[in-house]
């Protein structure tokens, strides 16, 4: 698999649907018009990630399976899908990164609307220890990583667990 250059440090989430092929370090068309509409992605979706920022947890080129309704806490792995007009040209809008810290409702239910604060996200990066934020108005949907898919050659492919030794969010840097 390729890898570019451009991203190198970003991991990006690219979703694997009926119409995409395995393999692909590219979304297809429709995939990337799925990640614009994430109402209308499956319950779940298998993505190939491109990056080494949450190595050794998610290495390089990992399929990873995520599932739009399981409940999300800090601490867990996450695809963040920005609003296509936040995307820088030519990256894409989903990137898979661990939740540091997430903008819950009770905040954002505590700010006025004539505040100038913003609920943000924080995400994290492993590889190097690093963290991310993003104004919460700006993502339009965090999807939890449920495991690694580990194809069979065959068109099937089985789901693994995500190691779960790596140190809980929160924790120092």
């Amino acid at each position: 698999m390729a890898k570019d250059p451009i991203r190198r440090g970003r991991t990006t989430a690219n979703p694997h649907t009926s119409n995409s092929s395995p393999g692909s370090a590219q979304a297809s068309g429709a995939d990337r018009h799925l990640l614009r509409d994430p109402d209308k992605m499956p319950d779940r979706y298998a993505t190939i990630c491109i990056g080494t920022c949450l190595e050794p947890v998610i290495p390089d080129g990992s399929t990873v399976v995520f599932d739009r309704h399981e409940p999300i806490v800090n601490g867990d792995f996450v695809c963040v899908i920005v609003r296509p007009e936040k995307v820088p040209p030519g990256e894409h809008p989903g990137m898979l990164k661990r939740l540091y810290l997430g903008a819950g409702a009770p905040l954002g239910d505590q700010i006025s609307p004539q505040s100038e604060l913003m609920p943000l996200i924080v995400l994290e990066m492993l590889n190097p220890p690093r963290l991310l934020s993003i104004a919460a108005q700006d993502v339009i949907a965090m999807h939890k990583a449920v495991g690694l898919a580990e194809t069979r050659g065959n068109g099937w492919a089985k789901m693994l667990p995500l190691p779960d030794w790596y140190r809980p969010a929160g924790e120092a840097l």
